[in-house]
């Protein structure tokens, strides 16, 4: 009796230990998914979070853990030299994406694990981006002639490189024209100087070729795809990469801009622009304030032209420059003149000593 307590305690042990060497956890933060492995070969079947019971583990069966938290992945598009338009001018281009590790299809995650994991995926995407954005901004068939253009064609720009990380998993456009040619043509925007050689200053080689072709199919597709796209750039994409055994969720290009000494430039003609507008602005002002003070009773107090002027001109310094009086008027040409200026409407002046 006392024989079989004890083969039964030691097969008790036996089993105890074999269940407790076979317990596996799939760790839940941050979250991961498992491939399971047999005699050392990753096999296609994914375990989920949590434990498992993995019998001879490691040597029969064994578990490869795979982080599937979401990447967020920022793209230095400058890191290889700078980005130059056909002008010569420099570049900054901001682009980020954000992607999955693809536990839900089938082999998904053995081909991530090929790719690299995380690091080899996050370099395979950086090199398709920015091959295609180095080839997009340089070429003089495709892409912008200027640095104005450039930064004016973001949404282009995002398309084409959706277009080269997902192949030809966008919906399909049965047609002769480019995509982007075809997007800005349904879209009423204006050709840039290159689209104007190939495709007319208005688009005429488009609108003529689409006469031949469905042009409301053609538009529904454009349609279509834009949407996609759309849904890429605001994070909701579901695309998935097979040989990078990832998900694209989202891809965006959050700034195109100029760079060097042509940025300097830019920054001079964009202040001097706000300024003209400011002057616009402040005579605007100036012209409706004296136009209030000229108002005859009740309206307003009935001042003359002079003395509208002069009130406002101590409103604005906080001192009067000139010396007013009921019937003589000390204006000097460049005051007569702005006075015209900003009211041209008043009637002559009378009495005016220069």
């Amino acid at each position: 009796m006392y024989i079989a307590i004890a083969l039964f305690s030691l097969v008790l042990l036996a089993i105890g230990a074999l269940v407790l060497q076979g317990l596996v956890k799939v760790q839940a933060q941050p979250p991961h998914k498992g491939v399971m492995t047999f005699l050392g070969k990753r096999t296609e079947k994914v375990l989920d979070e949590g434990w498992h019971f993995l019998p001879l583990y490691p040597f029969v069966f064994g578990v490869v853990p795979v982080n599937v938290t979401r990447v967020e992945q920022d793209f230095k598009t400058d890191e290889s030299g700078p980005v130059r338009t056909p002008d010569r001018a420099e570049l900054k281009i901001l682009d980020s994406a954000t992607w999955t590790p693809d536990s839900e299809t089938k082999g998904g995650l053995i081909a991530y694990l090929n790719a690299g994991g995380e690091a080899g995926v996050r370099s395979q995407l950086e090199d398709i981006v920015n091959e295609r954005l180095r080839e997009w901004v340089t070429s003089r068939d495709e892409g912008p002639l200027t640095w104005e253009e450039a930064i004016a064609a973001r949404d282009e720009a995002v398309a084409i490189i959706v277009a080269a990380i997902l192949v030809d998993q966008l919906p399909k456009i049965n047609s002769s024209f480019p995509f982007v040619v075809l997007w800005k043509y349904f879209q009423g925007k204006h050709p840039n100087a290159t689209e104007k050689e190939q495709f007319g200053e208005r688009w005429e080689k488009v609108a003529r070729g689409l006469k031949k072709e469905d042009s409301i199919r053609v538009r529904d597709e454009v349609d279509a795809r834009m949407a996609e796209i759309q849904n890429i750039r605001r994070g909701n994409g579901k695309y998935t990469l097979p040989k990078l055994g990832i998900v694209l969720n989202r891809f965006n290009i959050t700034e195109i801009s100029v760079q060097g000494e042509v940025a300097k430039v830019a920054e001079l003609r964009e202040k001097e622009r706000l300024e003209k507008e400011a002057d616009v602005v402040q005579i605007q002002n100036v012209k409706d304030r004296i136009l209030e003070l000229m108002k005859p009773p009740p309206d307003g107090p009935g001042f003359s032209p002079e003395k509208a002027l002069e009130v406002v001109q101590t409103e604005q310094t906080g001192k009067v420059t000139k010396t007013i009086t009921e019937t003589t008027f000390n204006v000097s040409p460049e005051t007569r003149e702005f006075i015209k200026l900003v009211v041209p409407t008043i009637p002559p002046l009378v009495n005016l000593k220069t």
